[in-house]
């Protein structure tokens, strides 16, 4: 398929190849949350309006990556989430967006890849998904193919047919993903809409993962302050 899988769609020394893409965010109830209270960055979080309003996930998804150089850097990071560990009145998962629907948290500190929170707003959720700006990420879901597969001609047949046109717009009707890469792409549109505002996303890849083992540890550093304040 020259031309539409290039050469960035490849990782792993040409082992894995991105299929769909996840825009971590901060989904927040639109209704409760009054206007001068929207948050637009991580930091609005830190404000005292958001005392006891807000769910974090037990697993601190997003927030470990903001330790990366890139971003923040580990002590920055690190006294970040002890400060917003005390904001936090409850831990529920991703796909648990419900609960913010209903009020129960007026907001998420941050969500796996925004995919449950698009589908509740295609059903008229009061819900606004937030890009933070000093916090803005694209994570990669990706496809591999066992070295054992009985079939791996089939597999790679399959995992070419997930990157056309068609497949793409199958994946945002089924999983509200894709990859954003793509120029008929739902959250290209997003991710470049943003980028026009000066948002820089920081993008890891798996190279960058391998080369960063610390991330891991600071990731265990943060569970224990979120869950054990």
């Amino acid at each position: 398929m020259p031309g539409r899988i290039t050469a960035p769609m490849v990782e792993g020394d040409g082992q894995s190849l991105r299929v769909f893409s996840g825009l971590p965010g901060t989904p927040y109830n639109k209704i409760r949350v009054p206007k001068n209270d929207t948050p637009k960055t991580l930091k609005d979080f830190l404000k005292p309006f958001w005392k006891g309003k807000i769910a974090s996930t037990p697993y601190v998804t997003g927030l470990n990556l903001l330790a990366a150089k890139e971003l923040w850097g580990r002590e920055a990071a690190l006294d970040y989430v002890k400060q917003f560990s005390k904001q936090v009145s409850g831990l529920i998962r991703c796909n648990e967006m419900d609960r913010v629907v209903t009020g129960e948290f007026l907001a998420l500190v941050m969500d796996c890849n925004g995919a449950r929170t698009f589908e509740l707003q295609a059903q008229s959720a009061p819900l606004e998904h937030v890009i933070p700006s000093d916090g803005a990420m694209i994570r990669h879901f990706y496809l591999n193919i066992p070295k054992n597969a009985e079939h791996p001609n089939a597999a790679k047949l399959f995992t070419s047919f997930l990157l056309t046109k068609e497949a793409q717009k199958l994946l945002w009707e089924s999983d509200f993903s894709d990859l954003y890469m793509f120029p008929e792409s739902q959250l290209g549109q997003k991710v470049r809409h943003l980028e026009k505002q000066g948002v820089k996303f920081f993008v890891p890849t798996l190279e960058w993962v391998a080369n960063n083992p610390e991330i891991e540890k600071i990731s265990e550093e943060m569970v224990k302050i979120v869950t054990q304040k």
